[in-house]
């Protein structure tokens, strides 16, 4: 990537693109080498998808059980309205990432820890460019928003270790999804 050949492409400022630049290169999306560029960075493998999920069902089950107890009645409320917006059977399928993304974020956020939140986004990152390189898209959404409604009841009845537990079984239900996808699909070399 050339930052003045895409200030003129994208029509934005030279900070603006070295910014965006330099987020991308954080979240691991690119990669820059010293007297060579930037780089779109190669997605990662079905293993290392397996690995990132492991951490995942510990960091975000922590973050969600305490974000759980800070959660406010705005935040639920939104949750709800997102929760709504995914069960919408007309909503398109690559629609449906971003409300999962920001109703999972809320809980996230409320917990506080802002470096766990920037890893958590990083990886969901990795995740996503994943996806999008082997074109596993989300497929029929249902599974993912009965457990939504699962982690939505506990909220409201503050039973906080639960929603952790339904947080895991999200991930779980997100991962077997990828591998069922991958098993149809020709295998990585």
């Amino acid at each position: 990537m050339i930052p003045a050949k895409l200030e003129s492409e994208l029509t934005l400022g030279r900070v603006a693109i070295r910014e965006a630049i330099r987020e991308l290169t954080g979240s691991g999306l690119v990669e820059s080498l010293p007297n060579k560029g930037t780089f779109v960075a190669s997605p990662l493998t079905l293993a290392e998808i397996k690995e990132l999920y492991n951490v995942r069902y510990h960091i975000e089950a922590k973050a969600a059980v305490i974000g759980a107890k800070n959660l406010t009645h705005a935040q639920l409320e939104r949750m709800q309205e997102l929760h709504h917006i995914m069960c919408d059977e007309s909503l398109p399928i690559l629609d449906y990432f971003l409300p999962n993304r920001e109703f999972h974020f809320i809980l996230y956020r409320a917990c506080g820890w802002r470096y766990i939140n920037q890893l958590i986004s990083q990886i969901w990152d990795q995740i996503l460019a994943f996806r999008s390189f082997r074109k596993y898209n989300v497929g029929n959404p249902e599974q993912f928003n009965k457990e939504h409604q699962l982690i939505l009841d506990n909220l409201k009845s503050g039973d906080f270790n639960k929603v952790g537990q339904f947080i895991k079984v999200n991930l779980r239900s997100g991962l077997n999804q990828i591998l069922s996808l991958a098993n149809r699909m020709p295998t990585e070399s």
